[in-house]
């Protein structure tokens, strides 16, 4: 637990950071879902929708579990 608690003490330095990438990953995911329901339904902007939230939910889901971690921490 030695190598994970100093790597959580060191990501605890930078909360503003990832405070800010957290509210831009779920702003993204928002904005996503709602050109998903308001756009059009071509085969290739359903891909990209797709990618775009493989790749902003776990980096939202990360950001957060994190800033979590650091506030019981202190």
């Amino acid at each position: 637990m030695g190598v994970i608690s100093g790597f959580l003490d060191e990501l605890c330095q930078f909360t503003i950071q990832l405070r800010v990438l957290l509210v831009a990953s779920l702003f993204g995911i928002g904005l996503t879902l709602v050109l998903f329901v308001v756009g059009d339904f071509s085969r290739a902007t359903n891909v990209i929708i797709v990618l775009n939230l493989a790749g902003l939910v776990p980096l939202s889901l990360f950001s957060g579990l994190v800033l979590l971690r650091c506030r019981r921490r202190i």
